[in-house]
């Protein structure tokens, strides 16, 4: 367990609780003071992956203790990753569920929107504005070649908030990222008619080629496997199983 320098953590106290339930188990902790910075260790050599992923700016903290559980005999982690992807269902579930639920559904509207510090009308002028998914990518396109500032309220129950590029963002990366979203809009599909069962899914494709990459680049590096109990399909299919409204709670994490 890697312990964390925020005081408002919980991991390390729901892990002892764990790890008290299991017998004849060696619980190794690394201490937060030993615990890498974001960018730490990042000039070291790094695996060959399937693509790149920006989860390797951090790889010296994602990695910290494996040596200790090599020292151990360990050859596998279970890890807690897809806990979040799970359990923090997108916000744009709300967004089918006002036609069926429409009370709790601007309920949870006006609770999320208090908790990002979106204005609550700008949410939710983005929840009854139709567009398709071939018009939001369009969109994506000019708002990068332009570099426009916009809301993120805007675009809260959208196809997703459009991304933004670093200030430190070369003129022709720019217009590289514009053409591929300008390109991609032409002929891209979302991945479900409806925007909240799109994200949920875009959600756990992304999750799991990152854990892929991550298990590469640990086996490699390190010679220890991960595996990822919450991305079975079976779990999956359970978390997705239950209403999204009732799958979160905007006051109790996950």
């Amino acid at each position: 367990t890697m312990a964390s320098r925020d005081p408002e953590d919980r991991d390390t106290a729901w892990a002892q609780a764990a790890a008290e339930e299991i017998p004849v188990l060696n619980h190794i902790v690394v201490p937060a003071a030993d615990l890498p910075l974001f960018y730490d260790r990042l000039e070291t050599e790094k695996a060959a992956t399937d693509e790149p992923a920006s989860t390797v700016l951090d790889s010296g903290r994602q990695f910290a203790g494996l040596k200790e559980l090599r020292r151990h005999g360990a050859e596998m982690i279970l890890t807690g990753i897809g806990g979040d992807h799970l359990f923090s269902p997108p916000f744009l579930h709300v967004r089918t569920s006002m036609a069926t639920r429409p009370i709790r559904s601007l309920r949870r509207l006006r609770e999320s929107s208090m908790q990002s510090r979106w204005p609550f009308l700008a949410v939710l002028y983005s929840g009854i504005r139709r567009s398709s998914y071939s018009s939001w990518l369009a969109k994506c396109a000019d708002l990068v070649a332009s570099g426009d500032d916009f809301r993120d309220a805007d675009f809260a129950l959208d196809w997703d908030i459009p991304p933004r590029l670093p200030p430190w963002a070369t003129q022709r990366s720019r217009e590289l990222v514009a053409t591929a979203f300008a390109e991609t809009s032409d002929t891209a599909g979302p991945m479900h008619p409806r925007r909240g069962v799109h994200a949920d899914w875009y959600t756990m494709t992304h999750g799991t080629r990152i854990t892929r990459i991550l298990d590469q680049s640990a086996s490699q590096a390190h010679g220890v496997h991960l595996t990822h109990p919450y991305f079975d399909d079976r779990v999956i299919e359970a978390a997705m199983s239950i209403d999204p409204l009732d799958r979160s709670d905007p006051w109790n994490f996950k």
